[in-house]
């Protein structure tokens, strides 16, 4: 791994924590199975900043809402993820996803 990647990996992990920090644990309610396996995706899909996959997880996520798999209140965290991401804040929808997941664990 050269010096040059490391430091992008470590800037982004530093980024990751100011935003952990500034937006402040707990964000998220609890949610469905169903919910956090598509935050797992959308992690997913932001690490690797894929845009087109972010697609593909935004028409799963309507689905899911339309055949009643997941509340509004899911549906917003989810879609807020995707608008972050599709506005290049990828780094912000990474922390966002990671945040809803980390939050199941307390409830």
């Amino acid at each position: 791994m050269s010096q040059q990647t490391k430091l992008i990996g470590a800037g982004a992990a530093l980024l990751v924590s100011l935003v952990f920090f500034v937006r402040g644990c707990g964000q998220y309610a609890e949610v469905n199975e169903v919910t956090y396996e598509h935050a797992k995706a959308l992690y997913s899909v932001c690490n690797r900043r894929d845009s087109e996959r972010l697609e593909v997880c935004e028409t799963l996520i309507v689905e899911a809402a339309a055949n009643q798999q997941l509340s509004r209140r899911e549906t917003s965290y989810l879609t807020d993820i995707i608008d972050t991401a599709r506005n290049g804040e990828w780094v912000e929808a990474l922390a966002m996803s990671r945040q809803l997941m980390e939050d199941q664990v307390q409830h």
